[in-house]
C-alpha cells in the first residue's frame, strides 16, 4: 500500500513541550506515513499551528493540513492568527476531551488523539536506586517531611511578574495552608523561570529546594533539565502538583503519573482523562483538604495505579498509532487548501478591513457576512473595575487583554461607566459591591 507523503512540521522551540510532542507524534506516525519534504509532500502535519504563517502561501496550495491544537482552544479564539490558521486547516487533533468539546462548541470538529509520554524514560524506580540517592546528597533534598513538587514556568517572560497561566498564586495559598495547619512540608523546584516562586517561598518561610542553576538572567537553556534527571525528581517526590489555569496538558501530568508520583492538579487540560477524581480541585482550600488527607492517611496511593494504566493503555506512542493510522485512512475526506489570491498571505491583518473571503476576522457578535450596510455601529461593552483600577488588561504576555481585542475587532468599550447603549458589563473584580456599582451610575 502506498503511504501518504507526509511533511511533518518542526515546531522550532528547544526547550518546550512542543518539542516532546514532535519526536512521540514521529514515533506514533512511524509505518502509517512516509515522511517527506515540503516540496514533495501531499500532506502538511504541524503539532503547533503557528508554524502554518512560516509556510508561503503558494507551498500551501493543493495540501492538505492536519495541525494539533496544544493549548486550550477557548484560550486562542481571541487570537486572529489561529483564526487564520483554521482557515487551510483540514482537520484538527484535540489532544485532550476538553480540546475536542471546546473545538466542537464553536463549530470546529477535530478527532481526539491524547498526549502521548516515553514510558520508558518516565518509569517507577526502586527506593534504594543509586541515582536516587545521588541526586538527594548532590542537592540536598530531605528524606523526612512531605515532598511537595512542581516543575512548571511560573515567572513570565519579563521575569519579574507571575505566570498567571500556571496559577503560581493559587500554588502558594495551598502550601501556606499546609503550613498552616502545621505540616511540616518541603517544596521541590525545577525547571526554567521559576524566579516568582523562588522569591515568594523565601519571603513566607516555606522550605525548599531548587534543582537548578542560581542565575538572574533567563535561564530556559541552562535550567531546561534532561529527561531522565526529571523522572528522579518524581520518584523523589510525595505529590505533585499541577495548580494552573488553563493547559493543554500539561506534560507533566503525564510524566508524573508515568514514574507512580501522587499528582493532584486544577480540572485543566488532560487532568480529567487522566487523573482519578479524587485528585482533581477546584481551590486552594480543596487543595489542602486533599493533601491533608494523604499526608494523614496515605489516601492518594489508591489513584497512583489506575493513572499509570491509563498511561499505558491511552498515553504512549504505540497506544495512539492506531488512532493516527485511522485519521490517514480517511485522509481523502481532508479537504485540500485551495488557490489562494494573489496578494494573499498567512500574516496580521487590520481587523474590519475589506476581506477576499479567505480569511475573515473573527467577529464573535456575527459573521462578517451577515452585517448590512446599516449595521456600522459598534457595540458597546462595559468593563466594571474596582477602585476605577482596570484588571482585565494583559499584565503578562499571557494574560488575555480583552478590553483590547474588542477594540481592534469594531466593539466600543466603555470602563467604569454606566450609560445607555451599553448593554453587557464584564464584572472584573470580585470585591465590586452594590454601593460601588450605584456611585458608578451617578
Amino acid at each position: 500500500m502506498k503511504l501518504p507523503r507526509v511533511f511533518l512540521a518542526d515546531p522550532d522551540m528547544p526547550n518546550w513541550a512542543l518539542e516532546n510532542d514532535l519526536v512521540l507524534t514521529r514515533q506514533a506516525l512511524r509505518g502509517t506515513v512516509q515522511f517527506s519534504s515540503l516540496a514533495a509532500c501531499t500532506c502538511i502535519h504541524a503539532v503547533w499551528w503557528k508554524k502554518l504563517e512560516e509556510i508561503s502561501p503558494s507551498r500551501l496550495v493543493g495540501k492538505r493540513i492536519i495541525a494539533h491544537v496544544p493549548g486550550e482552544p477557548y484560550r486562542y479564539l481571541a487570537r486572529p492568527d489561529f483564526h487564520r490558521a483554521a482557515a487551510v486547516v483540514g482537520r484538527w487533533v484535540a489532544q485532550s476531551e476538553q480540546a475536542r468539546r471546546q473545538l466542537a462548541r464553536v463549530g470546529i470538529s477535530s478527532v481526539h488523539i491524547p498526549y502521548t509520554v516515553d514510558v520508558e524514560t518516565f518509569r517507577p524506580l526502586p527506593p534504594d536506586d543509586s541515582a536516587l540517592q545521588e541526586v538527594r546528597r548532590r542537592w540536598q533534598i530531605p528524606a523526612e517531611g512531605y515532598l511537595i513538587s512542581n516543575f512548571l514556568r511560573d515567572t513570565a517572560a519579563d521575569l519579574t511578574t507571575p505566570n498567571v497561566m500556571k496559577g503560581p498564586r493559587l500554588f502558594l495559598e495551598l502550601l501556606r495552608g499546609l503550613v498552616a495547619r502545621g505540616y511540616r512540608i518541603h517544596v521541590l523546584l525545577a525547571g526554567p523561570r521559576r524566579f516568582w516562586m523562588r522569591r515568594r517561598l523565601a519571603e513566607h518561610g516555606i522550605p525548599f529546594t531548587f534543582v537548578g542553576e542560581r542565575v538572574e538572567e533567563d535561564d530556559m537553556d541552562v535550567n531546561t533539565l534532561p529527561h531522565a534527571l526529571l523522572n528522579l525528581l518524581y520518584n523523589l517526590s510525595d505529590l505533585y502538583v499541577v495548580s494552573s489555569r488553563t493547559e493543554g496538558g500539561p506534560r507533566s501530568l503525564l510524566e508524573a503519573a508515568s514514574a507512580r508520583c501522587k499528582v493532584v492538579s486544577t480540572c485543566v487540560g488532560i487532568a480529567p482523562d487522566l487523573l482519578e477524581p479524587a485528585c482533581l480541585f477546584a481551590s486552594p482550600v480543596e487543595a489542602v483538604r486533599i493533601i491533608e488527607e494523604d499526608i494523614v492517611e496515605g489516601s492518594l496511593e489508591a489513584t497512583v495505579a489506575p493513572q499509570a494504566q491509563r498511561i499505558l493503555v491511552h498515553h504512549q506512542p504505540a497506544a495512539v498509532a492506531p488512532l493516527f493510522r485511522r485519521l490517514y485512512a480517511e485522509l481523502e475526506q481532508v479537504p485540500p487548501v485551495r488557490a489562494l489570491p494573489r496578494r494573499h498571505a498567512l500574516r496580521p491583518r487590520r481587523v474590519g478591513t475589506a476581506d477576499d473571503g479567505f480569511f475573515r476576522p473573527w467577529d464573535p457578535a456575527r459573521p462578517a457576512e451577515a452585517r448590512s450596510a446599516g449595521d456600522r455601529a459598534p457595540r458597546v461593552v462595559g468593563f466594571l473595575h474596582a477602585s476605577g483600577k482596570p484588571r482585565a488588561r494583559a499584565e503578562t504576555p499571557q494574560e488575555l487583554d480583552l478590553p483590547g481585542v474588542l477594540r481592534e475587532s469594531g466593539f466600543g468599550v466603555e470602563e467604569n461607566q454606566v450609560r445607555p447603549g451599553v448593554r453587557v458589563y464584564v464584572l472584573d473584580a470580585p470585591e465590586l459591591e452594590a454601593a460601588d456599582l450605584a456611585a458608578l451610575q451617578q
